[in-house]
Formats: structure tokens, C-alpha cells, sequence
């Protein structure tokens, strides 16, 4: 008994580790779950044909939102001008990431509007829109490929000049480059090469291959320490004026980027927005 008990003790503490794995994803799922629960059952809110543009800029009228009997967003109006670097201020729970939400068609105003260019959201053509958005979010999938194919990703032919072009505006070049094999270098499982800041790097340079028109971070640099945050930050700089930004950040450091801020406070379990235009420049 003892010496099949010996054999076998390898397999059960493999077993007890990927049991306490799962448990630690499980908030996590359970939380996708919510969200995909919500998502659905806005999915047919955008009907539109129309092929939109962000020729001048977007503009929240009157967004309001309220989730399981708690209102996250409340009557918020903000104009958001093309080129803008637009920082979403607040506590965590404050609504920071429902307005991302908002804004990429995820979910839909239960009052008030969301207009692009002067055109409702629900008269243009969802799907084209989201194409012309780019998400950078705090933890970031690296494959199991090289830095081209996670750069380009989903494409069967990836463009090496136009990956090179997003990894230099996204400051990755210089340790990409100096990489045994540079663009082909494989990355491992998760990225488990790259430092935290050089996987931030990397997806915004995936996010910058697609040369979109809006690019919006959701706590890019949460779990980064210091330095390496201040490193993002300044490559976020280098974006002002390119395209349009919007960043959700609880963190003070990004406050000089920003010429427009939406702070959201959360008062009473309930979240109050206010838009404001703070110029910074």
C-alpha cells in the first residue's frame, strides 16, 4: 500500500494544485459569465447599416445606466473631440469600465444616446465601428508565437514593415530588436520572456498595427510597479494628438496626459458621473 501510495503521491498533488488553480479563476469566471449575461441581452440594440466615422469626435448625451438595481452611470454628458486624450477617473466599481463598455456597443444606454460624429450609435453599423477601436486592458494575452504573429494577430500574411512602424510608436523596437530573432523571436507561454512592461508594450503595439482611429485602455498599468508604469505613461504620450485616447486609470500619474476628464465617484454604492473638460495643455 505504501509503495503505491508513493507512486501515486505525484498525481494527487498535481491534482490538489490544479484544483486550487481552478479556484482561483473562479471569481473570475464568474464575473465573464455576468458580463457576457449583460452583453447578450444588449446585442440586439444596434440594428444599424450606416458605415460610421470619427471625422470630428463622439459625444455622450445624457448616458444613464444602472445595473441590478445600482445606478453606475447617471445623466452624463461629454464631448469627446477627435485627437482628445481622454482620462476616466475614479475608484475602482465607479462605472470606469461600463463606460468602455458603453462606448464600444458592449452594452447599450438604457437613457440618453451615444453619438459619433453627430449620428446615433444605434443608426451605424456596430461591427464596422468596433473595427475601428483598439483595446488595450490590464492583463493583455501574449501567445505561444513569435512577436510578429502576436502583433498581427488573426492575420495570415502579417505586414513586417507595419509591425516594425507599431513597435517603434509603441517604444517596443528597441528590445524587440535587440531579440535573437527579433520579429520571429517565439515569445513562450504567456509572454514568460517579456517583463510586465514589455508585454504592455507588445499590446499596444498589436493595437497600433491595426491603425485605429480610437484606442482606449482599461487600467493599462495597474499591476505595474513604478518605473515601469512611468515608462508606459511615457509612451502613451507620444500618442497625444495621433489618434483619439481614451484611458480608465486610478492612478494620479496619468493626470498630465489627460486635456479632458471624466471623473466618476462612486457615493452611497451608487455611482454619480460628471463630465468635465479640464485642459492640461
Amino acid at each position: 500500500f505504501l509503495a503505491v501510495f508513493y507512486r501515486l503521491l505525484p498525481r494527487v498533488r498535481a491534482i490538489n494544485d490544479l484544483l486550487h488553480q481552478a479556484k482561483g479563476y473562479q471569481p473570475w469566471l464568474e464575473n465573464h459569465d455576468r458580463r457576457m449575461s449583460l452583453a447578450m441581452a444588449h446585442q440586439d440594440y444596434y440594428p444599424g447599416t450606416r458605415r460610421p466615422t470619427l471625422d470630428h469626435g463622439l459625444r455622450l448625451e445624457a448616458v444613464h445606466f444602472s445595473y441590478e438595481g445600482r445606478t453606475v452611470i447617471q445623466t452624463l454628458t461629454q464631448d469627446i473631440r477627435r485627437g482628445d486624450f481622454v482620462l476616466l477617473a475614479g475608484p475602482s466599481g465607479s462605472g470606469k469600465s461600463t463606460l468602455i463598455d458603453l462606448i464600444t456597443g458592449v452594452l447599450s444606454p438604457q437613457q440618453g444616446d451615444i453619438l459619433i460624429d453627430g449620428i446615433s450609435l444605434r443608426e451605424q453599423d456596430i461591427w464596422q465601428w468596433r473595427n475601428m477601436i483598439s483595446i488595450v486592458q490590464q492583463d493583455n494575452p501574449i501567445f505561444h508565437a513569435s512577436v510578429l504573429e502576436n502583433i498581427a494577430w488573426g492575420e495570415d500574411a502579417p505586414d513586417r514593415d507595419r509591425a516594425i512602424a507599431a513597435c517603434r510608436q509603441a517604444s517596443a523596437w528597441d528590445f524587440v530588436s535587440a531579440l535573437p530573432n527579433g520579429l520571429d523571436e517565439v515569445l513562450g507561454e504567456r509572454g514568460a520572456r517579456l517583463s510586465g512592461g514589455q508585454r504592455q508594450r507588445i499590446a499596444m503595439a498589436r493595437a497600433l498595427y491595426k491603425r485605429p482611429q480610437l484606442i482606449i485602455l482599461d487600467e493599462p498599468t495597474s499591476s505595474l510597479d513604478s518605473e515601469t508604469e512611468q515608462g508606459v505613461l511615457e509612451t502613451l504620450s507620444q500618442l497625444r494628438g495621433t489618434c483619439t485616447v481614451i484611458m480608465a486609470s486610478h492612478s494620479s500619474k496619468a493626470l498630465p496626459l489627460a486635456n479632458t476628464i471624466i471623473q466618476l465617484d462612486e457615493v452611497d454604492a451608487a455611482a454619480t458621473a460628471t463630465g468635465r473638460g479640464d485642459d492640461h495643455e
